[in-house]
């Protein structure tokens, strides 16, 4: 059975009866503020274990401060995770053009849309993935552009075919992870190796460069529809994992150190205002709910 909509002052008295302190001045924040994103979204570390009944003292401004810092490590998140998918584009068609024009005659490698010549690629050992099911996928891109490119229909009218550069922007993030499996092996360890100039080649570790990217996938997608992302996990790794293999992935590039500079200081901020709009109490339960990630966090902004 649906559960009936409750009207401002029924969510009002529910919440005060299971013990939320809500001042008049706060009660527009439940208007203002999607009710089950705001309470169901953010009251786990704020309510008995097993129960709706909440710690007490807990007010409702304490769950929009985590909802607002949630909001802000999560816009934060994603522009950081827009640059590393730039990144990665620019690696990988720069890398696999290196690659043609070494490999093959000059007007071979640049004959219309010859990169997406199945034979080019390499199978994907052990995963129900096909090199045919990912290059089908580059290709329903030319030809429907679903989202109407402007450069995906000049190339296609005027050239007849559509750079791997232009092609490139049009992918999403795990569209781009599952490309680079297929990609030939010199071409996974040149991008390696820009990524990871110090450390070994081994055919694990440019796998796991794969796994990361679609950590990296997954979590931008999160943040793109407003998901909660503090407490929340990722192919078994939380936010943190994920931000030291970030961190640790782009020591050689200019751009994105300066974005983790910008990244560092919108955490620091959004910390501390969480840190002045709860109670010591409140902070230790939202710590502990979300795997000790604001210790964590505050750790990973101030070292790295």
């Amino acid at each position: 059975m649906d559960k009936p909509k409750l009207m401002l002052k029924e969510q009002v008295d529910l919440l005060k009866h299971r013990g939320l302190t809500i001042e008049t001045a706060d009660e527009i924040l439940l208007q203002e503020i999607n009710y089950y994103l705001l309470i169901n979204g953010y009251k786990d570390p704020f309510v008995e274990e097993q129960s709706e009944q909440y710690h007490q003292p807990t007010a409702l401004k304490e769950l929009y401060a985590l909802y607002q810092f949630d909001s802000y490590l999560r816009s934060s998140t994603l522009h950081l995770l827009l640059s590393l998918e730039i990144y990665f584009k620019t690696m990988i068609s720069d890398e696999l053009a290196i690659y043609l024009l070494k490999k093959y005659p000059k007007e071979k490698s640049f004959e219309h849309n010859f990169y997406l010549d199945s034979a080019l690629y390499q199978p994907i050992k052990n995963s129900s993935l096909t090199t045919e099911s990912i290059l089908n996928q580059l290709n329903k891109i030319i030809d429907h552009n679903e989202f109407q490119t402007p450069q995906i229909d000049h190339y296609v009218k005027k050239h007849g075919y559509v750079p791997l550069w232009v092609l490139m922007g049009e992918m999403s993030l795990g569209l781009v992870s599952k490309f680079y499996l297929i990609l030939p092996l010199a071409v996974q360890q040149a991008i390696y190796k820009r990524c990871y100039p110090n450390i070994g080649l081994h055919p694990q570790k440019i796998k796991k460069l794969a796994d990361s990217m679609h950590q990296f996938s997954l979590l931008r997608n999160h943040c793109a529809h407003g998901r909660r992302i503090y407490a929340e996990q990722f192919r078994r790794s939380n936010l943190i994992d994920i931000l030291n293999k970030i961190f640790n992935l782009i020591e050689n590039s200019i751009t994105l150190k300066q974005e983790i500079a910008v990244y560092k200081k919108i955490c620091t901020l959004g910390i501390e205002q969480l840190h002045e709009n709860v109670s010591i109490m409140s902070w230790q339960r939202i710590n502990n709910h979300a795997n000790q990630l604001l210790v964590q966090l505050e750790h990973l902004v101030k070292t790295n």
